[in-house]
């Protein structure tokens, strides 16, 4: 082979590695999910004990293409459910926190985690939308139903966020319909998608929260708004500029906008927040959840329960989520505290059950 020939093919070869990995699969609903084979490549955040990596190929309408990462972990007593774990800020890490202890409760864990920042519609130049971006999340969550939960079709599915994905959470069960998904929902620092209007507004007066005699602004701080300049595509998110146009389109994108669904008939719901020296996410979910917890409810053929095991709710009884405010802590990691950690891992053992 000549040395031009080489170089050639060097080059080919080099071309191929840098172009764009074609997509291998193509879902069969808009939005949609497929697994497209590549999980044991492209994949590489496996926490300790998993056994299954797949790499999901998400494409709608709404939105332009992305990956995602699924890695199942087994239960290591006898299987009792499944629980699927949402990471903050742009889901691009995973969230490990609760593996072990949900693992040895019997639920099968599938960690969720993206290619790049969920909340990135990606598509067009004017205002965008986290919200409409979330149909993403409800395409995996509803592969992850199909395909990892199917071998337990009659045990329960259960789901968990903390911060932004909180946020991912409420978006599909309060608009993308993965109410009939979930078997209960399980919160932490819930959530900086309450009101992005509001947020969005420099110097927002303080506002009760839920968690008892805090009071605080639900104005984002420079780095929350850095992030909706860019998940909005509108760069005036605590600027003076800021226009009426942007303020409608960031309230239509909040959780709390038209058409959010307050009422369940097969979801329970708890939300768990840090109150020492809390961020926006608090007042944010104050306005998602009401200050007096009166915003959301659910009622169900399963009762909900405390974390201490006592009965919070009777089945197909009315029922508000169960709030819970953690103090050994800082910031949004409500974690931190070994109590509230108990807490919620006593949450999701008692009240993921099958409720549909």
């Amino acid at each position: 082979m000549t040395p031009a020939c080489q170089a050639a093919l060097l080059f080919a070869a080099a071309a191929l590695a840098a172009a764009p990995r074609a997509e291998a699969c193509t879902p069969s609903t808009d939005p949609g999910a497929c697994d497209d084979g590549t999980g044991r490549t492209a994949c590489t955040q496996a926490p300790p004990g998993a056994t299954g990596r797949f790499h999901l190929t998400v494409l709608g309408t709404g939105f332009a293409p992305i990956g995602a990462c699924v890695y199942v972990s087994e239960p290591t007593v006898g299987y009792t459910g499944d629980v699927v774990m949402h990471k903050g800020s742009t889901g691009q890490a995973s969230w490990n926190t609760f593996n072990a202890s949900h693992r040895g409760n019997g639920l099968r864990v599938s960690n969720l985690v993206w290619d790049s920042a969920w909340e990135d519609s990606g598509l067009g130049t004017g205002q965008r939308s986290p919200k409409t971006a979330a149909l993403r999340v409800k395409a995996a969550l509803a592969w992850i139903h199909q395909n990892v939960h199917v071998v337990g079709a009659a045990a329960a599915f259960c789901g968990a966020g903390t911060s932004g994905g909180s946020g991912a959470l409420l978006y599909s069960i309060m608009h993308h319909g993965a109410g009939e998904l979930f078997d209960h929902v399980q919160l932490q620092a819930a959530t900086p998608m309450g009101r992005i209007d509001v947020g969005c507004t420099p110097r927002q007066a303080p506002v009760p929260t839920d968690c008892p005699g805090v009071s605080l602004s639900p104005s984002y701080s420079e780095r929350s708004a850095s992030n909706f300049r860019k998940w909005t595509n509108v760069r005036s998110c605590l600027k003076a500029n800021r226009t009426q146009t942007d303020m409608n389109g960031w309230r239509e994108a909040s959780v709390a906008s038209a058409g959010a669904r307050r009422a369940f008939d097969k979801t329970s719901i708890s939300a768990f927040w840090c109150q020492t020296s809390p961020n926006e996410t608090l007042p944010q979910g104050a306005l998602v959840f009401g200050a007096a917890n009166d915003q959301i409810s659910f009622s169900t053929r399963a009762p909900a329960f405390q974390p201490d095991g006592t009965q919070r709710c009777a089945a197909n009884a009315a029922c508000r989520p169960y709030l819970d405010c953690a103090t050994q802590c800082a910031g949004e990691a409500a974690t931190m505290d070994p109590a509230a950690f108990n807490r919620m891992v006593a949450d999701m053992k008692l009240n993921c059950r099958p409720r549909h």
